[in-house]
């Protein structure tokens, strides 16, 4: 098992947010914002930063893995 102190998961919920600031046209920095508020279990924002997503992917399907984690956490 591998175990994290919450101060891990707010420095990258830190960092996510601040991807998201630098690089706003980026699929990657919603994505990795959706996998912090998900792992928070801010379930409904991590879904509105998946939406955010979607239509900056080239692929609309490799946010799908992301949706089903953010709902099944």
């Amino acid at each position: 098992m591998i175990v994290g102190c919450i101060a891990d998961y707010e420095r990258a919920e830190e960092l996510a947010e601040q991807l998201v600031r630098d690089e706003p046209r980026n699929a990657k920095a919603f994505l990795a914002r959706a996998r912090t508020r998900a792992g928070f279990h801010q379930f409904d924002d991590a879904l509105s930063a998946i939406d955010r997503a979607e239509p900056l992917l080239r692929d609309a399907e490799n946010a799908a893995g992301p949706r089903v984690a953010a709902t099944n956490e």
